[in-house]
């Protein structure tokens, strides 16, 4: 008498189904990685993943940290406007009321959807911006310092020039690219 071996239950419910295996790997190709700044493009709705919009918790979930807002007595977070840094990236996150309305890049590495990026000379803004970006000049400062805006249905860029560079850009809701020094 010839005995087939059966598998058992638990091999059996150990075991990955052909679909579960495509669907597992769907999703790890269709998350892109947060280490990878080099994939990272900013343009008006966000920079690489993240986007405009999205509550805290699937910021967190997106970016593998537990970003919350300062411990204030009394404060009611979901009302309060408040940043954070992200570990993985050289970006600033801004949140009002829960939601992320601006994103910060002071670094190089990340550049916008037309190419412009921390560091650049601020030719390369009117190159890639053209008549679609404003320069308001800052105060008492030198005419190669200056603000430079663009915004296209509520969502924008701000660059920052300093001595003729970007030292910096802001993308996100058209008022929070207004803000000059963090939420005000």
């Amino acid at each position: 008498m010839n005995h087939v071996a059966m598998p058992s239950k638990t091999s059996r419910l150990m075991r990955p189904t052909r679909a579960a295996l495509v669907g597992m790997l769907a999703l790890v190709s269709a998350v892109p990685c947060l280490a990878d700044a080099q994939t990272w493009r900013a343009n008006p709705r966000g920079v690489g993943p993240l986007r405009i919009g999205m509550p805290l918790m699937q910021v967190n979930r997106l970016v593998g940290q537990s970003l919350a807002p300062p411990d204030t007595p009394g404060a009611d977070p979901s009302n309060e406007c408040w940043q954070a840094h992200l570990k993985s990236q050289p970006v600033d996150l801004m949140f009002l009321r829960g939601v992320l309305v601006r994103i910060d890049v002071s670094a190089s590495g990340i550049s916008t959807d037309r190419g412009v990026e921390v560091g650049q000379p601020v030719e390369a803004i009117r190159a890639a911006y053209g008549p679609k970006i404003a320069r308001h000049a800052r105060g008492s400062l030198p005419d190669d310092s200056a603000t430079w805006t663009t915004v296209d249905r509520n969502r924008g860029i701000r660059f920052e020039v300093v001595s003729g560079k970007v030292v910096a850009f802001y993308i996100g809701t058209a008022m929070a690219v207004g803000f000059d020094d963090g939420c005000a």
